[in-house]
């Protein structure tokens, strides 16, 4: 049986330059559902990049605010719709200083230079308000998380929220290449410093909320709505210690 998954992402703007980067980089654009040409790398072969990019491509270039979820009986995209709108509302365009080059475990990822609290409080806000939405995860998904390992305080999250990395342990990223080993890591960064030149040491705008769809767990997340955030909203910029509270 196909399950389907929904997820809060933010993701570039169809046609502006991080987008058009970040489709070049994956080859696929989400808008358009279509194959991209990839940009030559030097260094590195056509069979490799197609390879390192296959995680993250199924999910296109984008920023996780929800991580996927599967809806609750009874609960339908028009909800889960309604409700992202609702929380674009809520909150003022966010920009990001700079970005920097970050490993992450074994993949590899653009993330903010310096920390975000008014980003950390987006994606609360979005896990708090989906949470009723969603259906509890089944035991397979608690044990693949589980087996990460994770600490303490990620497994309680995991417990309460559906997923380990939220509130406290919520880190903007936007994932370029991965899972890699040690060695790959240090060959595939060169490359992506070259190829990501244009994004990396400036900043981001955060304008927009977009809802994804997962129509089965062995299918590509599809953009089904963008949310501008509001620009009248006032810009909510919690200490680390009032984003921990949230939980």
């Amino acid at each position: 049986m196909s399950v389907e998954r929904y997820a809060i992402f933010f993701s570039p703007l169809p046609g502006t330059q991080p987008a058009q980067i970040g489709a070049s980089w994956l080859g696929r654009d989400i808008d358009t559902e279509s194959a991209m040409m990839r940009a030559h790398q030097p260094g590195l072969s056509l069979e490799r990049a197609v390879r390192i990019v296959a995680e993250p491509r199924r999910y296109g270039f984008h920023a996780t605010l929800r991580a996927p979820f599967q809806l609750a009986e009874g609960v339908d995209q028009k909800a889960i719709t309604d409700l992202t709108a609702l929380l674009a509302a809520r909150f003022a365009p966010v920009t990001i200083p700079s970005l920097v080059l970050k490993q992450i475990s074994d993949f590899v990822a653009l993330v903010p230079a310096a920390p975000c609290p008014a980003i950390d409080a987006i994606a609360a806000a979005c896990v708090k308000a989906t949470d009723p939405l969603r259906a509890p995860i089944d035991r397979s998904e608690t044990r693949r998380r589980q087996a990460a390992p994770l600490t303490e305080r990620q497994t309680l999250l995991l417990t309460r929220w559906g997923y380990p990395y939220v509130m406290e342990e919520f880190q903007f990223h936007m994932t370029l290449a991965g899972p890699l080993d040690v060695s790959e890591i240090s060959e595939v960064r060169p490359v992506l410093e070259n190829h990501f030149k244009p994004l990396i040491g400036q900043s981001m705008r955060v304008d927009a909320l977009s809802l994804f769809h997962q129509p089965g767990r062995d299918r590509s997340f599809q953009r089904v709505g963008i949310f501008p955030l509001n620009s009248h909203a006032p810009v909510i910029q919690p200490s680390p210690e009032r984003v921990s509270e949230i939980a």
